[in-house]
């Protein structure tokens, strides 16, 4: 009988990057031979009262999926719908409303999964209160890559997980400069690991979206943003499809586009469709490596320079010809060398391998 594993991680229906790295956490635990099932916390409400998650389960009792799709009013409920729709069908999810349905979960498990994502962020990390499982055992949690999503966290806040660091037997996180915050913050060893998208191959990847493939009929290009638009971004993109004769396909976050309602792995269907990937997304970025296509790195919009971890994966892959910096145009930026950066995946699959092994029934 396999052992079960309780995974601390935020849930993000309108995130498609957010539910991917959860399915292929579920994807590790299960080749490590072990049951996974992810303890979700509800942090978005429908009219402050009703938790978004039960109108979703509603959506799907009664059948009015298709309904709800063909109204724009509702894209942004079509969209979580998709989204939860997947998750229910990959991903074991069990929603924790209290500490003593929270202390079942725990007492039923062998292991406790901390991430990934950036469930060591401070928004994440008051949200899921157990986020690091401080009662539980320290050499029975296992770190799935988790993130603290900025090379600079409040100090007070620092100051306060501090004793729940000290009690993660096998520290990991997903950044360099995660790293360098817990090892100055606990005197730890702590490990760097790849994202848990990293671990499944293309080929994996590419079996999972084997009956989700898009349309062939058009050549596409890919845009997705989780940031606002900015105003130069779209109209730049669009030039380019044109030039090329490309159909430019829009599943960004505030896209009210038919696509965009896509579910998860359909995302990654279009991702491995297309000609190149637009985005300000990590994990937009890091599977149009994995599938080896061309990509384009916006900057996030509302944040003055990008972030912790997007800057990290263009220096670790080499992606310096991929970021958009304004003073060129499109057509000459996106390629990289594939074969280097298939090599670098390879490492990171390798390394982590070694970190996980240690856990393996």
């Amino acid at each position: 009988m396999r052992k079960k594993i309780c995974i601390a991680t935020p849930v993000d229906y309108g995130n498609f990057g957010n539910r991917l790295q959860n399915y292929a956490v579920h994807m590790i635990c299960k080749k490590m031979g072990m049951e996974p099932v992810t303890l979700a916390v509800e942090y978005s409400f429908v009219c402050g009262k009703i938790p978004k998650h039960r109108i979703l389960e509603l959506i799907h009792t009664f059948h009015i999926g298709n309904l709800i799709s063909k109204a724009n009013r509702l894209k942004s409920i079509n969209k979580s719908y998709a989204s939860w729709l997947f998750t229910k069908e990959t991903i074991k999810t069990v929603y924790v409303e209290n500490q003593d349905e929270l202390n079942r979960m725990l007492t039923q498990s062998a292991y406790f999964g901390i991430g990934g994502d950036q469930i060591f962020a401070s928004y994440w990390n008051e949200i899921v209160w157990f986020s690091m499982f401080p009662e539980c055992d320290p050499n029975s949690k296992i770190c799935f890559s988790p993130s603290f999503g900025t090379d600079s966290p409040d100090r007070d806040y620092l100051n306060k997980i501090k004793p729940e660091l000290l009690e993660i037997g096998n520290l990991a996180v997903r950044e360099e400069s995660g790293c360098r915050i817990a090892k100055d913050l606990t005197g730890k060893n702590v490990h760097r690991i790849c994202d848990p998208v990293v671990m499944l191959s293309k080929a994996d990847w590419i079996r999972a979206v084997a009956r989700k493939e898009v349309s062939q009929k058009e050549t596409i290009s890919l845009v997705y943003f989780l940031g606002e638009y900015q105003e130069n971004y779209f109209p730049k993109v669009e030039n380019e499809a044109q030039k090329n004769g490309w159909c430019v396909i829009d599943v960004s976050r505030s896209s009210k586009s038919r696509e965009a309602a896509c579910d998860p792995l359909t995302f990654v269907a279009y991702i491995n469709s297309a000609e190149c990937v637009y985005t300000d997304s990590f994990h937009a970025i890091m599977l149009a490596l994995i599938l080896n296509k061309r990509v384009v790195i916006f900057e996030r919009a509302g944040g003055k320079e990008m972030n912790t971890r997007i800057t990290e994966l263009v220096e670790r892959y080499n992606l310096q010809n991929c970021v958009y910096m304004g003073n060129v145009s499109l057509e000459k930026l996106g390629t990289y060398n594939i074969d280097e950066a298939n090599k670098v995946l390879e490492n990171e699959r390798a390394s982590a391998d070694d970190y996980y092994k240690q856990f393996t029934v």
